[in-house]
């Protein structure tokens, strides 16, 4: 059972997230776009949204910009993983194919910039600015870690401060902006 249906109101949050997401699915024009970002995104744990959710109740803030905050939070991660499998010719997530394997990298890189768009064009208007600056920081540290990693690919005695950095700013970059978002 996944925990947000223990709690209505984690239900109802994920549920309006969802709704936002499906509408930016639907509304790309094509059905073979529609296809793959539905093929690559399955929903998961919903770890990020929730984390949005229980940031935005525990801090008293309004939840009715929450949920475009969490859609930001998921497409971003979602665009990311259409850039990385390229970058590290990753072929099988969650058991399924990676959208490059399925419809080759130049259509991947150019999905992935269509949700960096999206995730603007739903910031700019759903979001406060504080929350679309703290955005942008995270997009370029996530770039930057990117850039440092495949520096450091083939060195092993990675040092401590190197190791944190590329994780700081990969996985766990996205998880801080999901608090943030409150504040």
């Amino acid at each position: 059972m996944k925990l947000f249906e223990h709690e209505e109101w984690m239900k109802k949050f994920i549920e309006a997230t969802d709704a936002v997401i499906k509408e930016v699915f639907e509304n790309t024009g094509s059905a073979e776009f529609k296809d793959i970002l539905k093929s690559q995104h399955h929903g998961g744990k919903r770890l990020r949204p929730l984390i949005v959710a229980a940031a935005t109740r525990l801090a008293h803030a309004s939840p009715t910009k929450a949920p475009y905050a969490a859609t930001v939070i998921e497409l971003l991660h979602l665009a990311s993983l259409f850039h990385d499998d390229i970058l590290d010719d990753t072929g099988m997530r969650r058991s399924n194919p990676t959208a490059h394997k399925q419809i080759g990298a130049a259509k991947a890189v150019l999905t992935g910039d269509y949700l960096l768009a999206e995730l603007f064009s739903i910031a700019h208007q759903h979001l406060p600015k504080h929350v679309v600056t703290d955005l942008l920081t995270t997009i370029k540290n996530m770039a930057k870690s990117e850039i440092l990693s495949k520096k450091l690919i083939h060195q092993y005695n990675l040092s401590k401060n190197e190791y944190f950095q590329l994780i700081e700013n990969k996985t766990a970059s996205l998880f801080a902006l999901s608090v943030k978002r409150c504040r």
